[in-house]
């Protein structure tokens, strides 16, 4: 059984998809023969950010595993989440017998997993202004605490959705915001025409004689800064 990557509608599992496929394979639910991966491969991948994020819950506050999995692919239909499902319920059967509870049983329900992440609020908060006092004010590179806490926060990231929506996107060369804009102050136009006769390597990170102290970067340390907006790069 194969899926191709246009009957799956988060942007997440498409680029596994396209990423892990195999090109030319007709899918057999559209029928179209284009990049489609093993629904057995989908299915590993799916369990890793269900087992994550949900648990069973008692009746009437939760849905079934196949509607969960509906929505986490954003899928027109339910039949690549049942059919998925059942294979996920044959990989946990085993587990089951030995006690374990099933996650993939079409028979109950199931839902979020109360996260405690942020339980602790005010812990969050003093937290959260102390990396930012020391990042604005004191020690903004070569910070140790910065790398501890950036790893306990974004310890999970490729498993946290927002609108189910994943934060890591990946830009690729025909996507919409795959152009990027730099500017580069012109004193003069002598100037100008330095930087129009070769802007691959004018409009580049400044070499690091150049290279002033910014947002990211101590000087001397070259960084190529780059917007998504003209207007961005302007002001």
């Amino acid at each position: 059984m194969f899926v191709c990557y246009d009957c799956i509608g988060d942007e997440y599992y498409q680029r596994f998809i396209k990423n892990n496929g195999e090109p030319k394979r007709k899918c057999n639910y559209c029928k179209k023969t284009r990049r489609s991966i093993e629904l057995e491969l989908l299915a590993n991948e799916v369990d890793e950010q269900y087992r994550e994020n949900y648990e069973p819950k008692e009746l009437g506050d939760g849905d079934t595993p196949s509607s969960i999995i509906s929505e986490m692919l954003e899928l027109d239909t339910e039949e690549i989440s049942d059919d998925l499902v059942r294979i996920l319920s044959d990989h946990e059967e085993r587990d089951v017998r030995r006690g374990a509870d099933a996650l993939y049983d079409s028979g109950s329900l199931y839902g979020e997993k109360d996260n405690d992440y942020f339980g602790d609020l005010a812990e969050r908060q003093c937290e959260w202004w102390y990396f930012f006092d020391k990042i604005k004010h004191k020690i903004r590179f070569f910070n140790n605490d910065f790398v501890t806490f950036f790893n306990r926060t974004f310890k999970d990231l490729k498993n946290f959705k927002y609108a189910n929506k994943s934060p890591i996107r990946c830009i690729e060369p025909n996507d919409p915001e795959s152009t990027f804009y730099r500017a580069r102050i012109a004193r003069d136009e002598g100037d100008e025409k330095i930087i129009q006769s070769n802007p691959s390597i004018e409009l580049g990170p400044p070499p690091p004689h150049k290279a002033k102290a910014g947002r990211m970067n101590p000087a001397g340390i070259s960084v190529f800064y780059a917007a998504f907006k003209p207007e961005t790069c302007i002001t």
